[in-house]
């Protein structure tokens, strides 16, 4: 008797939970990084229109992999809606990393929702990236 495979093909060719690496919106930033994005194709920089690497199709509101099975998760722009953050703590192996990367402005806090729902964050640090001031939380999850 053969044992049932996952209809998911992206299920069946992601690596163990102890090394798998998320990129929420990536395009191949992140060299080893699976990249979650509804697009198959790069949308800027030198490589646009070429296809993602390592790319995993579909939204933050309802990620293809199961339960407990990333051990580090990276959003940057990416919106922050509460359905997403749901499915990053779903998704997140104990002991799991997130690392949140928004832009900032004076008295804005692009990371409060986030605190709500995964917790308090480990750290927190304005960078400056691309001209631009983002606000960076990472947080380590239970």
């Amino acid at each position: 008797m053969q044992a049932a495979e996952d209809p998911r093909p992206q299920a069946r060719r992601t690596p163990p939970a102890s090394r798998l690496l998320l990129d929420i919106g990536g395009e191949g930033r992140y060299r080893g990084a699976w990249n979650l994005n509804p697009r198959r194709w790069r949308t800027c920089g030198p490589l646009r229109g070429h296809p993602i690497p390592n790319w995993l199709p579909g939204r933050a509101e309802c990620i293809p992999l199961p339960a407990g099975s990333v051990q580090t998760i990276i959003v940057e722009r990416t919106p922050l809606r509460p359905a997403a953050l749901r499915e990053i703590r779903r998704v997140a192996a104990p002991g799991a990393r997130v690392l949140l990367r928004h832009a900032w402005r004076p008295g804005s806090d692009p990371h409060r929702l986030a605190r709500e729902i995964l917790g308090p964050p480990l750290h927190v640090s304005l960078r400056v990236m691309t001209m631009l001031v983002v606000q960076q939380s990472v947080f380590c999850l239970p």
